[in-house]
């Protein structure tokens, strides 16, 4: 996976996934630009956006260490509706703890 840094946001993306990765990098800079202009909001920290491509690599690449033990033997409870969902999504949003992940689907797969 390669990364890159958007006013505190950290971006995670395949190398097949560039192009995605530029557009939805423009699209959080401006959002960020005006959440920060017109609301005075702060980036929340420690903040991933990931170009999600699966349901399921998203959900494990994102999980910090610890998490990934608990969404491996919670996975029966919560893939069905994951997996039900995935054809309908452009993008996730999935907190661990404080570290909050955010999953946005290419355009290739919408």
């Amino acid at each position: 996976m390669q990364k890159i840094s958007i006013n505190g946001l950290t971006q995670f993306f395949g190398a097949e996934d560039h192009d995605a990765a530029e557009l939805i990098s423009q699209a959080c800079e401006k959002t960020m630009r005006l959440l920060h202009g017109r609301l005075g909001l702060d980036t929340p920290k420690g903040c991933q956006v990931y170009v999600m491509t699966s349901w399921l690599g998203f959900m494990f690449r994102s999980a910090p260490g610890p998490w990934k033990a608990l969404l491996a033997v919670t996975l029966p409870l919560w893939a069905f509706r994951a997996r039900k969902i995935w054809p309908l999504a452009g993008g996730w949003e999935q907190r661990y703890g404080k570290r909050r992940a955010v999953g946005v689907k290419p355009p290739r797969l919408l």
